[in-house]
């Protein structure tokens, strides 16, 4: 049987998405795919398996990635998904322990990477919304010109209420 589960994590929160993982494991229900904030899982014995995430340099296409990928899946892992750089890792627990980092020079590298793919997005999203303020600016600069007035304190275009004369329209612009 499959369940599907929607859950949001932010990039940051990795460690508490594994955690996640891994308690549904230790469910009976183990990762059979994965999509944005789409898990798929199906039921196992619980506690069959150990799920490791890591973020990777390149795409899991990349041939280095694919070299990593197969070397993790040589020692008893197996890649159950993935989703951009993220690889979704998973190994039965009767197998052994679980490890991806070796070391610790190896997990600040991955947490290099994270901090990385956070300030590139970070700096995308701050040029995005500069450029939106200096349009919104600019419109208004234009817009404010058109409307300066007539010298008596009153806009060039205005509404005129309703009249025996316009009565064609609740309300009309005029110039």
């Amino acid at each position: 049987m499959r369940k599907t589960v929607y859950k949001w994590f932010w990039v940051w929160q990795f460690d508490k998405e594994e955690k996640w993982l891994n308690e549904m494991a230790a469910r009976g229900l183990a990762l059979s795919s994965m999509h944005f904030i789409k898990y798929i899982f199906e039921e196992t014995e619980p506690g069959e398996y150990q799920v490791r995430l890591e973020l990777l340099d390149n795409s899991p296409n990349h041939p280095e990635s694919e070299r990593y990928i197969r070397f993790i899946e040589e020692t008893g892992g197996e890649q159950v998904a993935s989703w951009i750089n993220w690889v979704y890792f998973r190994k039965k627990t009767a197998d052994g322990p679980f490890e991806l980092f070796s070391d610790n020079s190896s997990r600040i590298k991955m947490l290099n990477r994270v901090l990385s793919l956070l300030t590139t997005r970070g700096v995308m999203c701050l040029l995005a919304g500069g450029y939106n303020l200096f349009l919104y600016f600019l419109r208004n600069a234009k817009d404010s010109e058109k409307t300066k007035g007539n010298g008596k304190g009153r806009p060039a275009f205005r509404i005129k209420k309703y009249t025996k004369k316009n009565r064609h329209l609740p309300y009309r612009c005029t110039g």
